[in-house]
Order: C-alpha cells, then structure tokens, then sequence
C-alpha cells in the first residue's frame, strides 16, 4: 500500500491524553491496514539467519510506514520530544517506532485509579477567578475533564 493511499484525515493529530485513545485506534488501523503494524511491536525482523536483501528492504521499509505514520499524526512538540528521546536512547541515534509507540503510549494511556478519583476530586471543586488568568484556568479544567472522561469518570448533571 502506498503512503498517497493512506488516508491520515480521520486519524487527527495527537495533542495530549484527551485524544490519545482515538489516536492510538486509527493508527492502528491504518497501520494494520498498511501492514506495518508488526513495527510497533518489535516484531518487524527478518526471519531467516541469512537474510536477502529483498526481506531486508521490506523491513525497512515497514520500520520507516511507522515512523511517518506517528510522526505525521503527532502535534509538532511531541515530534521534537520524540525526536530527543531517539537521540538519547541509542549511539547513533536509530530511531526505531517500536520506541516511539511505547513512548507515547506511556505517556498518555489511561491513570491509575487513585489518581482519576483526584481528578475527579478537583473537577467537581473547581472555582474559577475572574483575575486576568480565566483562559489558563479554563485550559486546566478542560485537561481535568479529559483525564476524567478518558478514564471513564463522568461529572453528571445531579452532582452540581
């Protein structure tokens, strides 16, 4: 499949935990749809010991479907914060999606349970203060709710 035939419209750009279970799905599916989906895993190798260069440019290719794929769907801060952790992480840097994938999966997969009941906790006592900082305020709040509604946690309308 040809990367002009992958359709990146309905994936949607990564941003932060609100959106990441969405994300992660649509990758998935246009990866698994791709065949590059093994990549993600580690399990993209040449399985023979003598490998022809056929099987290995195959690899390669399919390591390299998942890295456009993750870097093209991600906000431009996690493109770079990917990129400094592929430079940490091996000499040289050998970015590998695998990698990246782990990552971004640990970075914005679902909370423990204590710490969604806190964000429950401050989502339900929140007070908002006309100060000059309503929109930072706001921004906090929409992060709270999101924690929350990924972790299937819902404000409903008799709890006010």
């Amino acid at each position: 499949m040809s990367s002009s035939t992958i359709d990146l419209s309905r994936i949607g750009t990564l941003t932060n935990q609100s959106n990441y279970a969405d994300w992660a799905l649509e990758v998935e599916a246009t990866a698994r749809l791709g065949a590059f989906w093994k990549a993600y895993s580690g399990n993209n190798k040449v399985t023979s010991a003598t490998p022809d260069a056929t099987k290995t440019d195959r690899v390669d290719t399919r390591e390299e479907k998942a890295i456009g794929l993750l870097l093209k769907t991600v906000s431009p801060n996690l493109r770079v914060e990917l990129k400094a952790l592929a430079a940490s992480t091996a000499t040289p840097p050998t970015p590998t999606s695998e990698i990246y994938w782990k990552h971004l999966k640990d970075k914005f997969e679902k909370q423990d349970g204590a710490l969604s009941l806190l964000d429950f906790a401050a989502l339900v006592k929140t007070e908002l203060v006309d100060d000059g900082t309503l929109e930072a305020q706001l921004n906090v709040l929409e992060a709270t709710r999101s924690r929350c509604a990924l972790n299937k946690i819902k404000l409903e309308d008799w709890h006010q």
